[in-house]
């Protein structure tokens, strides 16, 4: 999405004045609802929207080989027709641009949500050197602990994330992290029964009762999401709208966990972000940081509160 040079101005004095263009001030969120368990044929569904960005997500499950006694979570984003903007474009260039969306946000979700325990590198990926020890010094790893979802010998649980972005107003990777998030928290896995043969051999049932299913080990306390603080000139704003992402902008993309550790920053220079006042120092770092704990806390508070509704 392009922005012209008035409505560039308009952006800009508005955060300058504490008064976004939607009528937030700099650090205010947009409303968050959180739906799941809504959609059949699937072990977990969940549907997000911050503000007019809404974002879906179903999980689905299969009984997969492994070599690590690690199970597997996969995460894969598709986007329905005009959620991304391509004006101007033709149709080969529309195609890249909502593969490089995708992509780009499939690869982001997979690193806050640690769903692949990606390395280090990744967990700080496009963090300038003289903010990365300063980042890594208050994160540790977190994220499902994949052994959980082992079965024996060469079996594991196979979990297999599907998002869709419904409509993209900006911050899109928060929308997403909260989904697959949710979705997986909704889903329950059936009991898995092993049993031996008359010849001695052993195979592995699927029980059919739903009593017996139980929620993901260690996902409620271990899953985070992720706080996206923007740098627009000088002043910070939290949750982005899709104009105030088309304007020159270093972007931070936070994953925050339910005990409020962070576990990952990873960061992005919009074009035209060159401008020195811009430049986030260690110490801005740390701040962000702090920011991103407080406003994880209120949102984990509204998701929780919203998932117990469903639940019930």
């Amino acid at each position: 999405m392009s922005i012209s040079r008035v409505e560039e101005d308009f952006i800009a004095g508005g955060v300058e004045m504490n008064v976004r263009d939607d009528g937030r001030g700099r650090l205010e969120e947009r409303h968050l609802s959180v739906q799941t368990g809504f959609m059949e044929n699937c072990y977990g569904s969940s549907r997000v929207k911050i503000g007019q960005t809404e974002v879906m997500c179903c999980v689905n499950a299969e009984i997969a080989q492994t070599d690590n006694k690690q199970g597997k979570i996969s995460v894969n984003v598709n986007c329905t027709p005009g959620s991304v903007s391509t004006s101007n474009m033709n149709s080969f260039g529309t195609r890249m641009a909502l593969k490089s969306f995708t992509g780009i946000l499939a690869h982001r979700t997979r690193c806050i949500l640690n769903t692949e325990q990606q390395p280090d590198s990744d967990r700080f990926a496009e963090i300038p050197a003289t903010t990365k020890e300063a980042a890594s010094q208050q994160t540790r790893k977190q994220g499902i602990d994949l052994r959980t979802l082992y079965i024996r010998d060469d079996k594991c649980w196979g979990l297999y994330c599907d998002v869709t972005v419904l409509a993209n107003d900006g911050n899109c990777l928060t929308a997403t992290t909260i989904a697959v998030r949710s979705a997986l928290l909704s889903t329950r896995l059936p009991k898995v029964i092993i049993h031996e043969d008359i010849e001695g051999d052993e195979g592995i049932e699927i029980s059919g009762n739903s009593e017996d299913a139980h929620e993901i080990p260690g996902a409620r306390e271990n899953l985070p999401i992720c706080v996206t603080v923007a740098k627009l000139g000088s002043h910070l704003i939290v949750d982005p709208t899709l104009s105030e992402e088309s304007f020159p902008l270093a972007t931070y993309h936070i994953g925050v966990t339910p005990n409020l550790s962070i576990c990952s920053i990873t960061t992005s220079l919009s074009s035209g972000a060159n401008n020195p006042s811009m430049h986030t120092k260690p110490a801005d770092v740390c701040n962000i940081i702090e920011m991103a704990g407080g406003i994880a806390r209120t949102m984990f508070s509204s998701i929780d509160e919203q998932l117990k509704d469903d639940e019930e």
